[in-house]
Formats: structure tokens, C-alpha cells, sequence
């Protein structure tokens, strides 16, 4: 007697339409919450497509739902992958597409072209992280080939104002203008006959988005509070996590250095030796400021309090260690744990203060206070002996 092939489970299931209406149904509270304008698009009936955005706020997979009458499936990163509650509801409701920050990952691939085969939209940040300061990251030339492997049309969504309404390194919102469109539709035809270096520009170009440049005003009376989860060195006196962030403005506690940060996304100091006018500028100073640094061999290169070490290979995140982060340029300890640096093969950012990374055989998650700069050591692994090949992902690329 033959064996019967076991059968393959269905990714695309009719439940999740459902779910999909029902977000809608509840997407004009969201949208009302972050004062934003989603646009409706109309395209073929029954046609699936492979859609790619620019990432701004939290809620971005969400607005970016709205827009479509069918099931859009997201890549999302392992975090989201969990044990909770919430997570196993999103995972039953929307059948997210699971992939590891920061590595390529075949299976993810695998499960993008099964939803596409399927007939499900698939959607995708290809930048991988959200904007910290109004500029894109770096997105891999290999989403050309992926773009022709889905052999889908491919729709380039915009989010602008999303990043003045919500930084990510900020914990409240700001009032001001917030849109959420389909920017381009290029078809199966077209992709085809462009070149991969045409095909990759035109990716750049639409899914470059910078808010500081709309002249628009974002309004909060704390719109500078919680910048010291992205800045970290004063460009003034050079001293390192000295900065504090209130209202309107940060101050380095070292040199008096105060900034203000605008409505318009603008900076101002009448400090004479502050040279900065946007945070992207600042965020550049800061990349090199690691580039350049002289690493000190016995002495630690940054200290953080109340910090919290999980375990998250498996589906439930366990706490493994707790008490000061301190690196070295040998390894990173937690509390009375040391992870040797070699191997740590890859590092990200994840939402506003979680450092996530990964070694040959485990997937951590590094956390602190409530103004835990996470960024800092992502940068610094990038020039310390570790097992960190390519920078470009979450490194010193801009």
C-alpha cells in the first residue's frame, strides 16, 4: 500500500477575511487616534499583490490593512512570536509571516511564496526597522529577486507624517498631518523588463520619505522627551550618556549643552558649537563618533542600570539574568552573566528600547529603564570583536 503525501497546511484561510473586516470595521478608531488619513485602493478583483512600505509608527501593518479590502499577510520579526495571549490571538486572527531580525531566512521566504500562491496579499518593510530619525535604512539590493520569485504586481505604500505624529524614539504622540497611501503600482510586465538596478532605484526612490521636508507642524508640549533612546554622545564636549531629554529640549549634564527640537522637526541651540539643524545629522555624528572611537581594553565602555536579559530562542521569552549592562570590548554582562562578544552574530533595535541578538544557537533580548538607549550598543558591536558580518543591516550604514 502507498503512503499518502502528508498534506500541506494552508497558510490563506477564510477565517482570516473575517478577522480582516472586522479590523477594518475597528480601523477608524485607530486612525482617529493617530489623526490619520488612509486612502481606500481600488484595484483588480481577485488580483494579489507583493506590497512594500516605508516604515514610520507602530500601528503601520494596521493602517496600511485598512487600505486593502482583502487579507494583507505581514512579515514580522521572531519578537512578535511568543506565548501571550495577544500574540497567539494575532497569530490565529492575521497569520503573520515569521522571520529573524536581522539574518536572511529561507523558510520566511518559503512562506511568502506559499501566500502568494495561495492568493494572499503579502506585505513587507524592507527596510526592517522603523525610521528613527526621518531618513530610510538601508534595504538590500536582494529584494529585487524577491519582488520577481512572488511573480505578483508590486504596490509601493507611503506613510508620511507618521514619524512627526510618532517617533519611535518617543512615548507620546504628537498632533499634526498623517496620510497613508499607495504611492506606485508597477506591474508583473513591467517588473520584467526593467533591470534589476532600474527595478532597485525605483524601490529607493518611492519608499524614501522624510517629514522634516513637508514643512508641516507636529505639536506636543514633550515632543523632545525620550530623545536620549536615540542620541547619546553631546557633539559639544563628546562625553557619552550624559544626555537628558525634557519638554521641548535635551541637555548634556556634562556642558550645559542645551537643544531645542521643533514643531517642524528642526533643532536649535544658541550654543556656538552646535552645528546640528536635523536629528539625521546628529545620527550621522553619532555613527562616526563609533567609527572613530578609541576603545578602552580594561575599562567598560558603557554602563546602564536596571537592566533585564531574556531568553527568547523558544516561544516564551524567560528572564535569564538582571542588574547593570555593562560592555567591555571582550563581552557584554548582565547582572552576573557574560556573553562573550565573538558570539554574537547579529544585533537590532527593536521598537524603542529592546536590543535584540542572536548567537549560533540562542536569541536574546537586552532591556532597561524607561530611557535605556538600545542603539548604542548596536552601533558598537559593529567595531568590537564580534561574530557580525555585514554592518549594513543595523550597523553604521547611512
Amino acid at each position: 500500500m502507498k503512503e499518502q503525501k502528508k498534506k500541506t497546511k494552508r497558510h490563506v484561510l477564510p477565517r482570516h477575511r473575517f478577522y480582516f473586516r472586522f479590523l477594518r470595521f475597528v480601523g477608524v478608531i485607530i486612525a482617529r487616534i493617530y489623526g490619520c488619513h488612509y486612502h481606500i485602493f481600488k484595484g483588480k478583483k481577485k488580483q494579489n499583490y507583493f506590497i512594500l512600505a516605508n516604515h514610520q509608527t507602530l500601528l503601520d501593518p494596521a493602517i496600511l490593512a485598512m487600505s486593502f479590502r482583502a487579507p494583507v499577510y505581514f512579515v514580522a520579526g521572531e519578537t512578535l512570536f511568543n506565548d501571550t495571549l495577544p500574540s497567539r490571538l494575532l497569530r490565529h486572527c492575521f497569520a503573520p509571516i515569521k522571520k529573524k531580525k536581522g539574518t536572511a531566512d529561507v523558510a520566511c521566504i518559503r512562506s511568502m511564496v506559499r501566500v502568494a500562491r495561495e492568493g494572499g496579499n503579502v506585505a513587507l518593510f524592507p527596510e526592517g526597522n522603523r525610521t528613527w530619525a526621518d531618513f530610510p535604512f538601508y534595504i538590500d539590493p536582494a529584494i529585487c529577486s524577491l519582488i520577481r520569485l512572488l511573480k505578483l504586481p508590486l504596490l509601493l505604500y507611503h506613510f508620511e507624517g507618521g514619524y512627526g505624529v510618532d517617533p519611535r524614539w518617543g512615548k507620546t504622540r504628537r498632533k499634526g498631518r498623517f496620510d497613508a497611501f499607495v504611492y506606485k503600482e508597477i506591474s508583473i510586465e513591467e517588473i520584467a523588463a526593467m533591470s534589476d538596478e532600474d527595478l532597485y532605484r525605483t524601490v529607493i526612490d518611492a519608499l524614501t520619505v522624510a517629514d522634516g521636508k513637508n514643512g508641516a507642524a507636529y505639536r506636543s508640549a514633550a515632543r523632545a522627551e525620550y530623545l536620549e533612546r536615540l542620541l547619546f554622545v553631546c557633539p559639544v564636549c563628546g562625553k557619552v550618556s550624559t544626555l537628558r531629554s525634557e519638554g521641548e529640549s535635551v541637555t548634556c549634564s556634562a556642558c550645559g549643552l542645551s537643544v531645542t527640537y521643533n514643531e517642524d522637526l528642526s533643532l536649535f541651540s544658541d550654543h556656538a558649537a552646535f552645528a546640528f539643524s536635523t536629528l539625521k545629522e546628529w545620527y550621522a555624528y553619532q555613527l562616526d563618533f563609533i567609527r572613530n572611537m578609541k576603545l578602552p581594553k580594561d575599562a567598560p565602555i558603557y554602563r546602564d542600570k536596571d537592566a533585564i536579559l531574556y531568553d527568547k530562542t523558544g516561544e516564551k521569552r524567560v528572564q535569564i539574568a538582571a542588574g547593570e549592562a555593562v560592555l567591555t570590548a571582550e563581552v557584554l554582562r548582565v547582572g552576573e552573566m557574560e556573553l562573550p562578544l565573538p558570539e554574537i552574530l547579529s544585533v537590532s533595535v527593536v521598537g524603542g528600547r529592546k536590543l535584540v541578538f542572536h548567537t549560533k544557537e540562542r536569541f536574546y533580548i537586552l532591556t532597561g529603564d524607561a530611557r535605556f538607549n538600545a542603539i548604542k550598543y548596536a552601533f558598537t558591536f559593529n567595531v568590537l570583536p564580534t561574530g557580525i558580518k555585514d554592518e549594513k543591516y543595523y550597523g553604521l550604514f547611512i
